[in-house]
């Protein structure tokens, strides 16, 4: 399960982090090419998240979030 989706550029879709059915966070970060129809997965944020806010800026995406860790 996904939390948060960020827009990229040209046909690109990120998915950040988000909540599994065990309630702990992911540190998972996926690229969708809209165009091709392929994702693959990018390098792992140093910490796992959920319920973020993400933007774009100066060609660096920030993940600003909410749970770190569950318990």
């Amino acid at each position: 399960m996904w939390d948060d989706v960020v827009y990229i550029t040209e046909g690109k879709v990120v998915a950040v982090g988000g909540m599994g059915t065990d309630t702990n966070p992911f540190d998972s970060l996926v690229e969708i090419d809209v165009d091709e129809n392929k994702w693959k997965e990018l390098p792992a944020m140093p910490t796992a998240r959920y319920a973020t806010f993400s933007f774009l800026m100066n060609d660096k995406l920030y993940v600003i979030g909410k749970v770190v860790h569950v318990h």
